[in-house]
């Protein structure tokens, strides 16, 4: 079956090109259905003009697994110019596509494309729809754009009905179900003098001065549209909380897992604290309306969960078959003890709080998981004699095929410089004894990112090489190098590669995309300012890559999450300065002929 795309367009504004789109399905009993799909190009509000000298367009499309995970195969392209229809040829089958849009200066489509977008996974069967295609420049970042009732074009903020705008230390999850991105929790910094008793406070250099800025929680959720650029409020979960993980179930479901709080004290003071606690988040409670707002009063905030353990700067990674989850790590014991920047160890502990100085109850050594089918979570047989090599947060983990990669990260002693792996069996983890060469590090990472790039081989990427009593300083060395690590050599420094500039980060995040790229997004940087870059498959290994436009503003312990369209946004993150952030910026990812491995994100 085939469907033809007879694409007429009018220009309407300079940041607008609206498509009609005329469908035509033909069945195999030789009946024609018909479908007017309009398609919107809009452009980021920090990269006007793109559209204002648009020469000639092509579009292409890739078909989209059934999962809405990856595009999977490349499509038939077609170009034509503002003055000249044309016709593209699509073959139906029960996968959705993505439309690609790439937009070049003058007549013709040779060399690289100035800008490039892609919509939603898209069914182009439903009449009268309209799909809009945010574009960018080529490998940038761009800050989202929302339209107004009054039609006129501007940048959103992180709303979500906050008394605070912004956020940082929060979970951004793309749910495939819906096509939204789902934004819960996390923290704002405001002045030490808001009132309240606020027992996380740290000092942040502003103006030459020293400012003492503190913790505020978030208690609410939104969805972000990337059809719309629109943010929609959610009603708020059970609890607030920060520096938690979010994992996507296989049925679409995300299970939501401890994160910092705070819980009030019989003095009426307040402790930071990390949660024992967890739920499900189901998107299938949602309804829209035909305008996409939410409808009734929906409690998508079901299945209480009790670990346990309490636990916050966590890894939690979905296992094979998605329904269960690795728990590992993070910082079990008191918010005084325990910072989104590591563990502290207690300096003056007092005889009537002797576990205080007990570095078991502010690391945890228990292994977790949590199974989906039962919605219960159980621990992990590990030999006792294995235990503290689990003792660690500010960690990174990632799974390949049916091994758990655990690497990095601190405990009160500092940087820890082993990688511990699990094997799946059955339904259960077994811990893996591997020799010394494979197994420790010879750069010790904290506050690192981890991303498996397949073959028995992740990534470590960036962090900070010091943690002097388990936390990261404001002044600690950065590691500017990505460390390859494979589970047949372990690490092999002559396979490494230097970041762009030499530049080391950490408390950065990094997503790997549908065309086998790794976005690098945000962080504190050893060269300072607002940087982000990519590395790139090129044969048998990767290369550093600068972005044309990176993110708008340094920021560090954002959120960044890979679409299915090839693009990954970046959200909130504070400020080295201590600001929370409320931007929102979509990566546009590349489309170069000589790109190393350009997959299903670019036809030529």
């Amino acid at each position: 079956m085939q469907k033809d795309l007879i694409m007429p367009h009018v220009f309407t504004a300079p940041r607008a090109l609206l498509l009609l789109v005329s469908a035509g399905a033909f069945a195999q009993v030789a009946c024609t259905r018909t479908a007017d799909v309009s398609l919107v190009l809009t452009e980021p509000c920090d990269q006007t003009g793109t559209l204002a000298s648009v020469g000639t367009l092509r579009v292409s499309y890739s078909d989209v697994a059934p999962e809405l995970d990856a595009a999977t195969t490349e499509g038939d392209a077609v170009s034509f110019s503002p003055d000249e229809a044309s016709s593209l040829t699509i073959e139906l089958d029960e996968s959705p596509k993505i439309l690609n849009v790439q937009i070049y200066p003058g007549d013709g489509v040779s060399g690289d494309p100035i800008a490039l977008g892609r919509t939603m996974p898209l069914f182009i069967d439903a009449e009268g729809s309209t799909q809009v295609v945010n574009l960018g420049r080529l490998n940038s970042f761009g800050r989202v754009t929302i339209d107004t009732e009054g039609g006129t074009p501007e940048c959103s903020d992180i709303d979500g009905g906050a008394a605070i705008p912004g956020r940082h230390g929060h979970t951004a999850t793309y749910l495939p179900t819906i096509q939204k991105v789902l934004l819960l929790g996390g923290a704002v910094w405001v002045d030490s003098n808001a009132g309240g008793d606020r027992p996380q406070c740290f000092d942040f250099t502003v103006a030459g001065a020293t400012v003492e800025k503190c913790f505020s929680l978030l208690k609410t959720a939104e969805l972000f549209d990337p059809e719309t650029g629109r943010f929609i409020p959610l009603p708020p979960p059970d609890h607030a909380r920060a520096f938690h993980t979010a994992t996507l179930l296989g049925d679409g479901r995300v299970l939501f897992a401890g994160g910092f709080t705070f819980i009030g004290r019989g003095d009426g003071s307040q402790a930071l604290d990390p949660l024992p606690i967890g739920f499900i988040f189901d998107p299938a409670e949602l309804s829209f309306d035909e305008n996409g707002d939410l409808q009734g009063e929906p409690d998508p905030y079901s299945n209480p969960i009790s670990f346990e353990t309490q636990r916050a700067m966590h890894t939690a990674t979905l296992l094979p078959g998605g329904t269960q989850v690795a728990l590992v790590g993070g910082c079990s014991g008191s918010g005084q003890y325990c910072t989104p920047f590591g563990v502290i160890e207690d300096p003056s502990p007092t005889p009537e709080r002797p576990e205080d100085k007990d570095p078991t109850r502010k690391l945890d050594e228990l292994v977790e998981i949590y199974d989906a089918e039962f919605n219960t979570a159980f621990a992990v047989d590990i030999p006792v004699e294995d235990q503290p090599k689990i003792a660690r947060t500010l960690h990174a983990a990632s799974l390949d095929e049916d091994r758990l990669i655990i690497s990095g990260g601190t405990n009160i002693d500092g940087p820890v410089c082993s990688v511990e792996v699990f094997v799946v069996q059955g339904d259960t983890l077994v811990y893996q004894n591997i020799a010394d060469a494979q197994r420790l590090l010879t750069v010790c990472p904290v506050g690192h990112q981890q991303v498996t790039m397949g073959r028995g081989t992740v990534a470590l990427i960036g962090g900070a090489s010091e943690a002097p009593g388990g936390s990261v300083p404001e002044d600690a060395a950065l590691i500017s190098t990505v460390q390859f690590w494979t589970t047949i050599a372990g690490h092999v420094p002559a396979n490494d590669i230097e970041m762009v500039g030499s530049t080391g980060r950490v408390f950065h995040s990094a997503t790997r995309l549908n065309d086998g790229s790794v976005v690098i997004a945000g962080g504190r940087t050893s060269a300072g300012g607002a940087t982000s870059e990519r590395i790139v498959p090129s044969g048998a290994t990767f290369v550093p890559e600068a972005m044309t436009t990176p993110l708008l503003e340094a920021r560090l312990q954002g959120a960044l999450v890979a679409l299915p369209n090839n693009q990954a946004m970046y959200t909130g993150g504070f400020s080295p300065e201590g600001v929370t952030s409320a931007r929102a910026e979509i990566f546009f990812g590349d489309c170069r002929e000589d790109s190393p491995n350009p997959g299903p994100a670019c036809v030529h």
